[in-house]
């Protein structure tokens, strides 16, 4: 039995397999029409293997936040990958708001590259923190703030800016939501 108390990423094999094969399928179905079919897929064939119920319900608890986060890109006509990570973020979905910042990250320069590197730092410290991992969390927290709060007149206008920077600072479990 692979259970641990949590959904472990960071200890535990079958729960980063799971994470990253969930997460980069619905990120690859970003760019096909919002399709989450393979997505589901996926998860029906990981559900199958009846792992545990920590991984069921972290399958199907991911899946409700695909779809919720997928009408509410489709809803909105959201286009530009920079927003739908906000959007992925909003609907708690770091793993996934990573991946698609990283993608727009290789391809930056300059300030942006700095930017989105602060956010995708960001999006790891709920990464961290879900994963009970308070050092690694406070040790990127640490680097975001220093670049967001240095960079604020460079960053892509969104609401929960100064939201973001005050619970990355106090290392607050409850993320803030960035488009409100």
């Amino acid at each position: 039995m692979h259970e641990h108390d949590f959904f472990d990423t960071r200890n535990d094999r079958l729960a980063r397999d799971i994470r990253n094969k969930l997460g980069r399928t619905f990120v690859k179905q970003l760019d096909h029409y919002l399709d989450l079919t393979p997505v589901e897929e996926l998860a029906g064939n990981f559900l199958d293997e009846k792992y545990g119920v920590i991984y069921e319900n972290y399958i199907l608890e991911r899946l409700d936040r695909f779809r919720s986060a997928k009408r509410h890109i489709s809803l909105n006509k959201i286009n530009d990958d920079y927003y739908r990570a906000l959007v992925l973020w909003d609907h708690e979905l770091f793993f996934e708001t990573h991946e698609v910042l990283e993608s727009l990250w290789m391809k930056a320069s300059g300030t942006n590259k700095l930017i989105l590197q602060a956010l995708i730092r960001a999006a790891g410290v709920y990464i961290h923190l879900a994963n009970h991992n308070m050092k690694g969390a406070e040790k990127m927290a640490t680097k975001a703030i220093e670049i967001l709060k240095s960079n604020k007149k460079e960053i892509p206008p969104f609401p929960g800016l100064e939201k973001l920077i005050n619970c990355l600072a106090d290392l607050d479990q409850n993320p803030p939501k960035l488009l409100s």
